[in-house]
């Protein structure tokens, strides 16, 4: 198990979000001058050395696109063999 963290910085010019998603229905297309992100996971070996199952979440509270996009969630599961 375990857990990651990012924090970036982003480039703040007035309009700077316009050219990564033009057709966003947005108040905005400016970027946040920060995004922070952080990811939990857990990883169960099935077979050792050869399978294995992993729960991971992860979070952006406050996404840097643009100031009005509320907060991101994702829960994904992933089957691991190793060969």
């Amino acid at each position: 198990m375990g857990v990651g963290l990012a924090w970036s910085n982003l480039h703040d010019a007035p309009g700077a979000g316009a050219f990564f998603f033009p057709n966003m229905a947005s108040a905005s297309a400016s970027f946040r001058v920060q995004e922070f992100i952080w990811q939990a996971y857990y990883q169960m070996v099935l077979i050792p050395w050869g399978l294995a199952l992993e729960a991971v979440y992860s979070s952006i509270p406050k996404p840097g696109a643009r100031p009005d996009i509320p907060s991101a969630h994702a829960l994904t599961a992933r089957l691991i063999a190793l060969f």
